[in-house]
């Protein structure tokens, strides 16, 4: 079994619609539940698996309760796991805020040098890749467009989704938007709808 991965646009603050860098990010085959956890070391084990389940609500509040103390607490030899605070306000000095102002708003994880021994698994290009859209800024969405445009003469759907990145439902309304824009001229219905540009790049000179 391998880890899936995809690539995603690095964030673009700008927001000013040009291409960012990618960088992988893991795709998820979901959440395995707890339950799911202790039947399958109850399987590998002779303990019960109410056993199991003791001991571990045991270790869960036993850990909140030495961070409720102010201590930061091994996870195994997974890691340690540490308060994360966060303030209702901003401030510039110290004086201006007091602790009802600041609460816990979660916990973090710093992994062991054990656990970054452990992480040389296998790696797989996920197919599908992630369950939303690739946030492709909409200059380089554009010029993808036109490429594939120089090439072909018409584009569909689905073809635009495997070419942006784009799920179903975002796919049809930015090409929606490039008919509104005059960019494109939408023929055929249901499945066999496709896009055509409007107006047909001019031939080069000979």
């Amino acid at each position: 079994m391998s880890i899936y991965y995809d690539m995603r646009e690095n964030p673009n603050p700008e927001k000013d619609g040009n291409q960012k860098p990618l960088h992988p990010r893991a795709v998820s085959k979901g959440t395995i539940k707890a339950d799911k956890i202790v039947d399958a070391i109850a399987q590998r084990t002779g303990f019960s698996r109410g056993e199991i389940q003791g001991v571990l609500e045991e270790y869960t509040q036993e850990m909140l309760l030495r961070i409720s103390e102010g201590y930061n607490v091994e996870w195994g030899t997974l890691g340690t796991l540490s308060p994360k605070l966060k303030a209702k306000r901003q401030v510039m000095t110290k004086s201006e805020i007091r602790s009802p102002s600041i609460s816990v708003s979660g916990l973090n994880f710093k992994g062991s040098a054990w656990l970054s021994r452990q992480l040389n698994f296998d790696l797989e290009r996920s197919e599908s890749g992630f369950n939303n859209s690739t946030p492709y800024g909409a200059i380089y969405r554009r010029k993808l467009l036109e490429q594939y445009l120089d090439e072909n003469p018409y584009i569909k759907r689905t073809d635009y989704s495997k070419l942006t990145g784009q799920l179903k439902n975002k796919a049809i309304q930015q090409l929606n938007e490039y008919v509104e824009q005059g960019v494109l001229i939408r023929l055929g219905r249901g499945n066999q709808t496709e896009y055509r540009r409007a107006t047909q790049p001019a031939a080069a000179e000979k």
